[in-house]
């Protein structure tokens, strides 16, 4: 539970271990059951009189929201099941904020290769968003390189949202969710030897209402997809683009509407 943040603990009376033997003591014959309650009682109250105490982990205290407020989504870098060497996600062609910032809570992210990075993605409690365009990226030969290997050696996101991982849904052409994994590969190849990009993501965001106003994260999953977007006069992206054409504007994208994945090449 989000609200158990405190552990109250109560001081038992000392246990008196100048009592009878029979309670420390093994006993033989029909006294043993009895011996063997008495220690059990012995080591339950000097359990329950051990001092303790409670404390929270750094970052693990939930984030309260108001209606409208901004949601980080914040990314990891990218790990495989096939290499240790972890890849820093804006190694990749992604789109960036307009400030990248590195945040690690602690020396072990460090050690064990965690960065997290503010996102470009934007999200905000109980608003919906049916298709926000990013940015456009030039693939070039080098970034191309970078996003096949990491494809071929079966590197996944590691997104984060409120310090909670996401669940990600891995779909077929048809639309049906054939696995349900932690994080989400960077692309797949296809059968003809084209690589292709996940280069839309559909999030939801879990929420509950923790007093009246005030909503907390609880959980969130993706849903990445392959889609060659377009503007609806063919125009490149700028901020004063049109929407997309390959995106409907009152509900968000579904994989019977892709027309056509994202297929990489340089250029």
């Amino acid at each position: 539970s989000w609200s158990a943040q405190r552990l109250l603990c109560t001081r038992a009376a000392p246990v008196d271990r100048s009592s009878p033997a029979r309670a420390w003591i093994p006993a033989r014959g029909r006294h043993r059951g009895r011996s063997m309650a008495w220690q059990g009682l012995a080591a339950l109250v000097a359990l329950l009189g051990a001092p303790c105490g409670a404390f929270l982990l750094p970052g693990t205290t939930p984030t309260d929201y108001q209606p409208g407020g901004r949601v980080d989504v914040k990314v990891n870098s990218l790990r495989s099941i096939h290499t240790q060497m972890n890849l820093d996600f804006y190694s990749l062609p992604y789109c960036r904020p307009e400030t990248v910032e590195v945040d690690i809570d602690n020396l072990g992210e460090f050690i064990t290769g965690e960065r997290l990075h503010n996102s470009a993605y934007l999200a905000f409690m109980l608003e919906n968003v049916a298709c926000r365009p990013l940015c456009v990226r030039t693939i070039t030969e080098r970034s191309f390189e970078r996003v096949k290997m990491a494809i071929d050696d079966g590197y996944h996101h590691q997104w984060v949202v409120d310090n909670l991982p996401p669940i990600a849904d891995i779909r077929a052409d048809d639309g049906e969710i054939i696995s349900t994994v932690h994080g989400f590969p960077v692309g797949y190849l296809e059968s003809t030897g084209d690589y292709v990009l996940y280069n839309h993501i559909s999030i939801t965001l879990m929420y509950h209402e923790f007093r009246e106003g005030i909503f907390r994260v609880v959980g969130f999953r993706v849903s990445p997809m392959s889609v060659e977007h377009s503007f609806t006069d063919g125009s490149l992206f700028n901020a004063a683009s049109p929407p997309l054409d390959t995106c409907p504007q009152d509900r968000k994208l579904d994989f019977v509407s892709v027309r056509k994945p994202q297929r990489l090449s340089v250029g």
